[in-house]
């Protein structure tokens, strides 16, 4: 039960909630997702200190797999769950370079190997389980072959090109077995991701045009491209069917600039842009469809800001972290279904070294709406202001509506 002191600042609130809503002009509110940061490197080499790791995917229990350059300049893969330093994916003989891009909550992890001598040379795709690396094989006659995704069942996707004659075929392996797609536009297709329910997206045409598309059941869906865009692709599914991918656009003749957009049910959502840049790249999705990956200033190539997508707006993940200020956020590349993200950026000190990182997010109090870690008067009016429909974040129980239940919720939880 409520105390009668707070049911009476409860009722003065009400009383005077026009007033100091008049007074922020809407923009009471602060931005409620913070997340805490972990930190991890390559192997130390001796003579360049600490090495660069890049992610490229997590799971559901926070492992992150990716590659980093060895301290021979190789690219190598890895694999990361805890600690200061990564855990690199064994070397085989004959391997000039690895590179990891996907796991799952097996463990198992899919990425391409560069093989110069052995029984089998070349680019190929392989899965990684148990210590052993297993081959995929190849579509046709292919001469390369790039695994990018995993599910949970162990069906991996891909695309395979034979480096001399083309083309690009997009690709399902299960069970010792790869698939070219049938898809219904172009000789060209990549396979970038599938899903749980063995749902699997890409990009299928003829370059430099070319269609994002969706694969079901043995068959192929043209998603087309958003409005105005002359290319697109998609490059991450959900199990829930939230799809996010990236699209071309000319801005003025001859200017091309790249944009991210969210799928749904038929319908493209522009991502926008963080402030001061004018090009994104998309690069992760999870079931409640926030969207991960980074937006560049095309006029300065080494400037790029991390984002996460929900809820239609776009926000650097920075300014939601409390990193030092001789640390920063480059890249957001996964996101999974409990908000964590693989990302990495730099630190700079006497030297500047890249380094990854995992976001999780901080817990949130239910009924904050300013995200000052007490339920109070501001929140309560934070739910008046919002009074009716609106998804925003005083709608606490994400039911498109901000009505009794939330400002219960405000109640139910206020500070004592």
């Amino acid at each position: 039960m409520l105390g009668k002191e707070v049911l009476q600042v409860i009722a003065k609130s009400i009383l005077y909630s026009v007033a100091i809503i008049a007074t922020c002009g809407g923009h009471c509110v602060a931005k409620c997702d913070s997340y805490s940061v972990e930190q991890f490197n390559g192997p130390f080499c001796q003579f360049t200190g600490f090495t660069g790791a890049t992610p490229q995917s997590i799971n559901e229990d926070g492992t992150i797999t990716g590659l980093y350059n060895n301290c021979n300049f190789d690219e190598r893969a890895f694999r990361w769950s805890t600690g200061p330093i990564i855990t690199a994916l064994p070397t085989t003989p004959g391997l000039y370079s690895a590179r990891a891009y996907d796991i799952n909550s097996s463990d198992q992890i899919v990425g391409t190997r560069d093989l110069i001598s052995g029984p089998i040379v070349g680019r190929r795709g392989y899965l990684f389980q148990n210590g052993t690396y297993l081959d995929l094989g190849n579509v046709l006659n292919s001469t390369e072959v790039e695994a990018l995704a995993i599910n949970n069942s162990a069906q991996v996707c891909g695309y395979s090109n034979n480096a001399n004659e083309g083309p690009l075929r997009a690709f399902l392996w299960q069970q010792g077995r790869m698939q070219a797609l049938t898809l219904p536009l172009g000789k060209h297709a990549v396979a970038n991701d599938l899903n749980n329910n063995s749902e699997i997206v890409g990009w299928m045409g003829d370059l430099p045009g070319r269609n994002a598309f969706l694969w079901r059941d043995g068959v192929g869906s043209d998603l087309g491209r958003p409005e105005g865009a002359f290319a697109a692709e998609a490059m991450r599914i959900s199990d829930a069917g939230h799809i996010g991918g990236r699209y071309l656009i000319e801005i003025a003749p001859g200017v091309i600039r790249r944009r991210g957009f969210h799928w749904k049910n038929g319908v493209f959502t522009d991502l926008g842009l963080l402030p001061q840049f004018d090009t994104v790249d998309v690069r992760g999705i999870n079931d409640r469809g926030e969207i991960v990956g980074w937006c560049e200033d095309s006029r300065n190539e080494i400037q790029s800001r991390p984002f996460i997508w929900r809820d239609g707006v776009m926000t650097d993940l920075n300014d939601l972290t409390d990193l030092p200020p001789n640390v920063v956020i480059d890249f957001a590349w996964d996101i999974n279904n409990q908000g964590q993200i693989a990302a990495d950026g730099r630190v700079f000190e006497k030297e500047t070294t890249n380094v990854g990182f995992r976001l999780t997010p901080r817990s949130k109090v239910e009924g904050d709406y300013d995200c000052d870690h007490l339920v109070d008067v501001q929140d309560l009016l934070g739910v008046l202001r919002h009074w009716g429909p609106s998804n925003g974040p005083a709608d606490f129980n994400r039911d498109q509506t901000v009505n009794t239940t939330d400002l219960l919720t405000v109640i139910q939880n206020w500070t004592r």
